[in-house]
């Protein structure tokens, strides 16, 4: 059903697909739909969960050594491969995670993407690979949050290569817009 629902969706549209589509596509009722996805944003929770436990799973799996900036290359390049086919998708999927973002920011959690990143920016902050007034947390935060706004740009305008698109990301990042 996930499946099915992630296709309709990439061919209709979020917004205009029919979840008679969806159920004819995968074969079940419209009652087995809803009691697994009571809605059309519970099957975007779904791929924000595996987007961002795949990303958590790859950071996690970088030697401990690697350096803050092949950190964020990595995941750029990551992330690139993931979204590169699905603009559709993304800007739904990136929706719902600006709400899942809010109501952890507001009831303090942190979200498994933003501790892994957090970690590998405080090894980068103790070991004076960067230098920043503020803290590994936060850097994780604006790193995400820039990644993020890109990608949404980029959703608008997919014939371009995702990939610089997102390395430009880590230049804004690492360097302002001066550049080195």
């Amino acid at each position: 059903m996930y499946l099915a629902a992630l296709e309709v969706f990439r061919r209709d549209g979020v917004e205009d697909c029919r979840i008679e589509d969806i159920v004819a596509l995968a074969g079940v009722s419209r009652g087995s739909f809803y009691f697994h996805f009571p809605t059309k944003d519970d099957v975007l929770a779904v791929a924000y969960a595996e987007a961002v436990a795949d990303l958590v799973r790859h950071i996690d799996a970088l030697p401990d050594h690697v350096q803050i900036v092949t950190t964020l290359r990595s995941v750029v390049e990551h992330t690139a491969a993931r979204w590169q086919g699905d603009p559709r998708i993304f800007v739904h999927v990136g929706l719902h995670a600006l709400r899942s973002v809010t109501r952890t920011f507001t009831s303090g959690e942190r979200e498994p993407i933003r501790l892994a990143l957090e970690l590998r920016f405080a090894r980068a902050l103790a070991l004076g690979e960067i230098e920043s007034p503020l803290p590994a947390a936060l850097l994780a935060d604006i790193f995400l949050l820039n990644t993020f706004t890109a990608l949404l740009a980029w959703s608008g305008a997919p014939d371009l290569p995702l990939a610089p698109v997102l390395d430009g990301v880590i230049a804004l990042f690492l360097h302002g817009a001066q550049g080195p």
